[in-house]
């Protein structure tokens, strides 16, 4: 695919590498998207030109916790969440973007699943404050719902 064409004939170019990692992403290539977002990230620590930008190693973290997150492999998963948080949070902008929205979101349902279930809701509170992305209030509240059942029995 062209995709590969362009990453390979212009391998420190971050844009295409990134394409790369999202393409295989959406075609549910998990293992290459984590295998480029790994690789993104060794060269933003390596403060590559282009790669040393926050954007960057946030959308980085994002997907490489999320194949930990798909793989059970949740306290790799929460390192990656949290470093996407933390990246976020760094970054000026007026509103939340969807990087921190669902790593707030994964956070609280890792802490859930973990029986941490006081840290789950602060998270899920937190998804609530920030604004709407896809459906992420209605499943932090969908959560809510569900541990305060839990405390009722």
């Amino acid at each position: 695919p062209y995709y590969e064409i362009l990453t390979s004939s212009l391998p420190k170019k971050q844009v295409c590498e990134r394409w790369h990692g999202r393409i295989a992403i959406k075609k549910g290539y998990w293992i290459t998207a984590d295998s480029i977002f790994k690789n993104v990230l060794v060269k933003a620590k390596q403060n590559l030109t282009g790669y040393n930008k926050l954007k960057v190693k946030r959308e980085a973290a994002y997907y490489v916790a999320n194949n930990y997150k798909i793989t059970s492999q949740l306290d790799s998963a929460l390192v990656y969440f949290n470093r996407c948080i933390i990246y976020s949070n760094r970054i000026p902008s007026e509103e939340e973007s969807g990087f921190l929205i669902n790593s707030t979101l994964y956070i609280g349902a890792i802490k859930d699943k973990n029986g941490k279930y006081d840290e789950a809701i602060k998270y899920y509170n937190e998804v609530l404050e920030m604004r709407e992305f896809g459906n992420s209030h209605s499943l932090a509240e969908s959560y809510l719902d569900r541990l305060d059942k839990r405390k009722m029995k």
